[in-house]
């Protein structure tokens, strides 16, 4: 780690989120107001020469990926858990403390590299600048300025998995003026994150209690968010209640005993959904044994086909899963038809890339389901 000298830095930064080792809980003051207040440490860091010469920080548990041509500063992505009554508009950060320092030295941070493919054999590759000179983003790195101008950020207002809450906390630990070559890096921040909650009245619903008791992630939660040690009374263990669902839409199941009416005990869960066609099924030979040799290692395994999500176009297919995930807590679905985009038998969906520098035209993908 290089050595620093410590600074007097003047932090004034227009902040919404930021993330946590120890967090604390409490009121505001104000009745409608909660707070978390979060510290978080950036760690141990290097900085090494690359062919060019110019400098590279490495950092571990970092993401180096940034536009092209502008300097590669490591960044970290926090996920903090909220309240699953959290009201995401009304999100309010504030920077209690930010210890700053400068690196010694002078520094030449080498630039991201731009995005690149190839098309018909030829590299194209994506700068999304006019302002690149040797890879180099002149608008940065011959301003006289620290960049980044805003060091902690979300780019997502809201974000949530299963019935989990939370923010995606983007913190760069370094800030870089070029035209000086100095380089300033913070080892530890300190933030206070203020919130509403919704009225219990919102909160007091079927929909809202099937989505508590779902615990299909729990375990990936446990691992994922920051906070989740302290935070995660906040999501209390739900009997899963008993809703009114379309007969029509559940899944064929091994046991048909199960399902008796449209009334069912939701505490049936399948985890494991196959998603086909009739045309399929019938002249499989292996479909049934494959659920039956899933079943037998535990998940609970069901098959949709027309006669549950309609005729066989992505839009229908996706709409069902979207149910079914709601209804059903699915964590893995097989797709087994013609990937065909033109085909009926459960088809790829027809997208498009969105390139505004080259139009590579519409590529056929299944990720249409997962999002």
């Amino acid at each position: 780690m290089k050595p620093t000298k410590k600074m007097s830095y003047p932090l004034i930064i227009i902040i919404f989120l930021l993330s946590s080792l120890s967090p604390i809980y409490g009121n505001t003051g104000d009745e409608d107001y909660n707070f978390i207040q979060l510290s978080l440490n950036s760690g141990e860091y290097s900085i090494e020469k690359d062919v060019n010469n110019l400098d590279v920080l490495a950092m571990e548990d970092a993401f180096f990926d940034g536009d092209p041509g502008n300097p590669q500063l490591p960044y970290m992505i926090y996920k903090v858990l909220l309240p699953y009554d959290v009201i995401f508009e009304s999100l309010d950060l504030e920077v209690i403390n930010a210890d700053y320092e400068e690196v010694e030295g002078y520094f030449d941070i080498n630039p991201c590299s731009p995005i690149c493919t190839y098309v018909d054999g030829e590299e194209i590759c994506y700068w999304g600048s006019e302002t690149i000179v040797d890879g180099k983003n002149i608008d940065v790195y011959e301003s006289d300025s620290f960049y980044p101008i805003d060091s902690i950020f979300i780019k997502e207002e809201s974000a949530q998995m299963r019935k989990w809450k939370f923010v995606r906390v983007y913190f760069y630990p370094f800030k870089y003026n070029p035209v000086q070559g100095k380089l300033y890096y913070c080892d530890n921040i300190e933030i206070k994150i203020s919130y509403q909650t919704m009225p219990e009245s919102m909160m007091d619903t079927v929909e809202t209690q099937l989505i508590l008791s779902d615990n299909a992630f729990d375990d990936i939660a446990a691992e994922m968010f920051v906070n989740y040690s302290q935070a995660s009374n906040w999501y209390p263990d739900t009997l899963r209640p008993k809703i009114d669902v379309s007969y029509s839409k559940i899944p064929t199941v091994l046991n048909s005993d199960i399902i008796s009416s449209s009334l069912i005990d939701t505490s049936y869960v399948f985890d494991y959904i196959i998603v086909t066609t009739n045309e399929v099924l019938i002249n499989s030979t292996k479909i049934i044994d494959f659920l039956n040799h899933k079943a037998s290692m535990g998940f609970s395994v069901g098959i949709a086909t027309e006669d549950q999500y309609g005729t066989s176009t992505p839009e229908n297919i996706r709409e069902y899963l979207i149910y079914g995930y709601e209804n059903w807590s699915f964590e893995y679905v097989l797709l087994i038809g013609d990937p065909d985009p033109n085909s009926s038998i459960v088809p790829m969906k027809l997208c498009h890339p969105g390139s505004s520098e080259v139009d590579n035209g519409w590529s056929p993908t299944d990720y249409y389901y997962a999002d």
